[in-house]
């Protein structure tokens, strides 16, 4: 159970040192009097068309939000899956000594699924709270 633990948690490791060391900017001027004009302009309305870049869009951001929301809750409920029947062989296979182990193991395991499957309920109620606006 530690080796799986072990894996998991480099596997973790490893993604997020991948996903976020990658930075990417659109910054389109450096000097701070020329972000500061830009900024009056894009504040004013007074944007140029030929040179306003929109990169970040609503559709875009409630696609990209609903595919993270996706993938997570797939891996949270195949790491609860996984965890549940890896508790319930063991709980079939020890002996009764062990069995209370594993009955105490079911504790934490119990509440951190109630609080991963209640913080995706919470994002969503959020997300959707906030999209009406």
């Amino acid at each position: 159970m530690k080796k799986i633990t072990m894996i998991f948690s480099i596997l973790i490791l490893m993604s997020s040192l991948i996903i976020f060391t990658n930075k990417t900017v659109y910054a389109a001027s450096t000097s701070m009097s020329q972000i500061i004009t830009d900024a009056q302009g894009f504040v004013s309305g007074d944007v140029n068309p030929k040179k306003a870049h929109i990169y970040v869009t609503p559709e875009s951001l409630q696609s990209t939000s609903k595919i993270i929301n996706n993938v997570l809750l797939a891996v949270a409920i195949g790491v609860a899956f996984v965890s549940i029947t890896l508790l319930g062989i063991n709980f079939i296979v020890q002996s009764a000594e062990e069995k209370a182990k594993i009955k105490e193991a079911l504790i934490p395991f119990s509440i951190g699924a109630l609080i991963a499957f209640g913080a995706f309920g919470i994002w969503n109620a959020v997300v959707k709270i906030f999209m009406n606006f």
